[in-house]
C-alpha cells in the first residue's frame, strides 16, 4: 500500500470516527443532557482516535521514506483533536437549549 493511500485511509478513518461519534452524542444528548450527551462523544472519540493513530503508525512508518510522511499526519490530529471536542461541546449545548 502507498503512503497517499495510508494518508487518505487515516483522513477517512478520523472523519468516520468524528461522525459517528457526533452522532452517538446528539443521540444522547435528546435522550438525556448535555453532560451524558458530551460523554458520549469523548469516550468512543478517545479510544477511536487512539486506535487510529495506532493503525496510522504500525502501517506508515514500514512504507515512509522520511519520518515527516507520519509524524506530521498524527501531529496535526493531535492538534486538531481538541478543536473537535470543544466544537461538539459548543453543538451540544446549542441542542440541549433548543
Amino acid at each position: 500500500m502507498s503512503i497517499s493511500m495510508i494518508l487518505t485511509l487515516f483522513g477517512l478513518f478520523l472523519v468516520g470516527s468524528a461522525l459517528v461519534c457526533t452522532g452517538l452524542g446528539c443521540y444522547f444528548t435528546k435522550r438525556t443532557d448535555v453532560t451524558t450527551g458530551y460523554l458520549a462523544v469523548l469516550l468512543p472519540s478517545v479510544v477511536l482516535v487512539t486506535l487510529t493513530v495506532k493503525w496510522f503508525i504500525l502501517t506508515a512508518v514500514p512504507v515512509s521514506v522520511s519520518m515527516f510522511t507520519w509524524v506530521m499526519p498524527v501531529a496535526l490530529a493531535l492538534v486538531f483533536y481538541p478543536l473537535f471536542l470543544s466544537m461538539s461541546w459548543v453543538l451540544l449545548k446549542r441542542m440541549d437549549h433548543a
